[in-house]
């Protein structure tokens, strides 16, 4: 999309911000329609629109200069992006609607609750690295084992402890590929 339609199209190097909107429009609609003759997927396109255009007119996350703004930004955006997630994969615009409800409306149903319960404690550890992650935790890390002001000795120690946490989170997260290799592969269908 980005070669064939957006560049094309003059990209952002447009001489007037409505053909900078336009190209976003264009390249997000078309993004969406890609993905199936559903509702959801021109949803989900255009919802990427939005907040890219929303991004580009504002002029964030760039302006924003204290840090409680850029956390807060990235929530905000993490949180818009998820529920575009949950447009994507429902079958209809109704079934994303009650998904949705369901994320912040707790049911009168006991079991769904019981249920909802034991995915937030079956997936914790993920949920708190999701979290984690979705911040500057490792540039901050390698910052802080940069500044060790301590003997060669202790940079480098902090260096492999950072490169055996990062084995142990890559292994983690290959054998969770492994575990959930009998999904079909998302395009197979189109």
């Amino acid at each position: 999309f980005r070669d064939y339609v957006y560049i094309p199209l003059g990209g952002s190097r447009v001489d007037q911000k409505w053909k900078l909107y336009r190209n976003l429009f264009t390249v997000w609609l078309l993004t969406g329609l890609w993905h199936g003759a559903n509702w959801t997927f021109v949803v989900w396109g255009l919802g990427y629109f939005l907040l890219i255009a929303a991004e580009k007119a504002t002029g964030m996350p760039e302006r924003l200069t204290s840090r409680v703004a850029r956390v807060a930004y990235r929530i905000a955006s993490l949180f818009c992006i998820n529920l575009l997630w949950v447009v994507f994969r429902a079958e209809n615009l109704g079934a994303a609607w009650q998904y949705i409800q369901g994320m912040f409306c707790w049911h009168a149903d006991p079991i769904v609750n019981a249920r909802a319960w034991f995915l937030i404690k079956d997936n914790a550890a993920f949920l708190i690295c999701a979290v984690l992650f979705a911040m500057p935790l490792v540039p901050w890390i390698r910052k802080k084992c940069k500044e060790c002001n301590g003997s060669r000795v202790a940079h480098v120690a902090c260096e492999g402890i950072f490169a055996i946490a990062s084995m142990i989170l890559f292994c983690w997260a290959i054998s969770y590929m492994v575990a959930g290799a009998n999904n079909p592969f998302i395009y197979a269908n189109f």
